[in-house]
């Protein structure tokens, strides 16, 4: 028996994300509809068959009983449809979505931390979100939710000494859904950050990555404000401003290290030349 605490919040979201009903997965795995609406509330276990079934249908990998989230490492875009992956959308949350819910994992572990669970999905329900939208990493918030996260924690009156505290969570390889098991093959550290460049696209659409020159020492790269989302950052309050300008490179020098070399390097990053639309930077190891 399959007994992931999560799983039938991954399950969920996988049935919302190909638009079947309950009625449909169940005939194909060989349940009622209130069995299977059963599994999907977590009230009863998966036996080995009925899993192997729900894969085939739902699309998922077998080894997605580990998981503890819907992944399918997708790059982000900008959307502004009124349902995201068959979760419908309060109005404020539907426009200029950009943010992956990966890009939202360090906030939420660093929140669970110092509350619940129970009291971050309360205030998921205040915002009339489903807190199972969160468990699918491939769905897609605006600047707008961010915003209202960190207001309903009183984190707007603190950004400035908690966001450092907030990006080291880039560390915890859960903070990356499955594009851990990617980072995880890098042969060093500086083939770390060139890696979660080339994959930074999956987390969010707000700064642009660009490898400009690569060597065996050192890496050389642009960040770029998205031109089509310069209007939805210049809206936001200034303790979001200044979280999503510290992030757009603190992730790089926060990222999962192999524990062969997490004690003997260290990643430098050091600013060449910057404008208000574009900065180059060399990242280097010490």
């Amino acid at each position: 028996m399959f007994t992931n605490e999560n799983l039938h919040n991954l399950i969920l979201c996988a049935r919302k994300e190909l638009n079947l009903r309950q009625s449909q997965i169940a005939r194909d795995i060989g349940v009622s509809q209130a069995t299977y609406s059963r599994i999907e509330k977590g009230n009863i276990s998966l036996t080995v068959y009925q899993w192997s079934r729900l894969c085939q249908v739902l699309n998922l990998p077998i080894e997605a009983v580990n998981y503890k989230y819907l992944d399918r490492k997708t790059i982000a875009e900008i959307r502004s449809s009124a349902t995201e992956n068959g979760f419908l959308l309060p109005s404020r949350y539907v426009r200029s979505r950009c943010l992956k819910v990966r890009f939202l994992l360090p906030l939420f572990y660093y929140l669970v931390q110092i509350h619940t669970r129970e009291e971050l999905f309360e205030t998921f329900h205040k915002m009339n979100l489903n807190p199972s939208f969160f468990y699918n990493l491939d769905n897609q918030v605006n600047l707008k939710m961010l915003e209202d996260i960190l207001l309903n924690f009183g984190l707007d009156k603190k950004m400035e000494s908690i966001t450092e505290q907030i990006i080291k969570k880039f560390k915890l390889p859960e903070s990356h859904g499955n594009l851990f098991h990617i980072y995880k093959n890098s042969k060093n550290s500086l083939d770390l950050i060139s890696c979660a460049l080339d994959n930074l696209n999956k987390y969010q659409q707000l700064f642009l990555y660009t490898i400009i020159k690569s060597s065996k020492n050192e890496l050389v790269f642009n960040i770029e404000k998205n031109c089509l989302l310069i209007k939805s950052m210049a809206s936001c309050n200034e303790p979001t401003v200044y979280f999503l300008d510290k992030y757009k490179t603190s992730i790089l020098e926060n990222l999962p290290l192999k524990q062969e070399y997490l004690n003997r390097e260290k990643i430098i990053l050091n600013i060449i030349e910057k404008n208000d639309k574009k900065s180059t930077l060399v990242a280097r190891v010490s």
